[in-house]
């Protein structure tokens, strides 16, 4: 069951849990609308935005993708000058290289570290990410409307069985970006993952709209304490949050949610 949801309000999801180690960063989601949005590689997943490389591509893409790079990095060159440097670079292969791989890796690598990324569910009683992301069921579930400007920009994750394979002769910026942030492997599938993004501040802290944030679910084992402290911070909130609990269904290894 997903909480309040119906096809005129699609939500997402976010499991959490009480974190006394970061105790104020988990109150201000729900008292000043934070967010922490993490780099890639602060993942629990290492194959998490892997990938390999190809340059496959016909000599003239080759020639107009080496123009543009000679035109940013090497701008005190001429045109003929260029034209030389790029007609030497092909007829070496010298892009085709361990080094330069490991170079074009290496730029890959900086680009993923300064992306900021918040994962989102469309799942909201997943008995596996209960457990894996909500400390055992003693924590709770974020409910978000999808219909907010700040969700819906979210991007679905794609799930394939080998490393997407990155051309940076062929590939534009948002393909790149695509099947490296935006690819897992297939057994995280069952995860139905949506990550939001930031590429221009990056990692940190980010604020949402309010109105965002439509619910929270607890957990089957979460403690009346703990709850009671999450009532507390949405005390004051501009916009209503509705409440809901999981709950154990009674004849098969799933959880119910229920309204409060």
């Amino acid at each position: 069951m997903n909480p309040g949801a119906d096809e005129n309000r699609p939500q997402l999801y976010k499991y959490r849990f009480i974190d006394e180690d970061h105790l104020t960063r988990t109150s201000r989601t729900f008292t000043h609308n934070e967010l922490y949005f993490p780099h890639a590689r602060q993942f629990n997943d290492p194959f998490d935005s892997q990938f390999s490389f190809s340059f496959a591509a016909t000599k003239e893409r080759l020639r107009k993708y080496l123009r543009k790079n000679v035109r940013r990095n090497l701008s005190n060159m001429n045109r003929q000058q260029r034209e030389a440097w790029i007609a030497e670079k092909i007829r070496q292969r010298s892009f085709d290289n361990s080094a330069f791989e490991a170079e074009l890796v290496s730029k890959v690598e900086e680009t993923i570290k300064g992306i900021g990324l918040y994962s989102l569910t469309r799942v909201p009683d997943d008995v596996l990410m209960w457990s894996h992301y909500s400390k055992s069921h003693e924590g709770f579930c974020l409910v978000f409307d999808e219909r907010q400007r700040f969700i819906a920009q979210s991007q679905e994750i794609v799930y394939l069985d080998e490393y997407p394979i990155v051309n940076p002769i062929l590939d534009s910026y948002d393909v790149r970006l695509k099947k490296t942030l935006f690819t897992k492997a297939t057994r995280w599938n069952y995860e139905k993952e949506f990550r939001l993004f930031d590429y221009q501040a990056g990692p940190g802290t980010k604020t949402f709209p309010p109105e965002a944030l439509v619910g929270v679910i607890f957990g089957c084992r979460m403690s009346e304490p703990d709850k009671a402290r999450i009532k507390e911070w949405c005390k004051n909130r501009k916009t209503e949050i509705d409440f809901f609990q999981a709950l154990k269904a009674s004849r098969t290894y799933s959880l119910e949610i229920t309204p409060l």
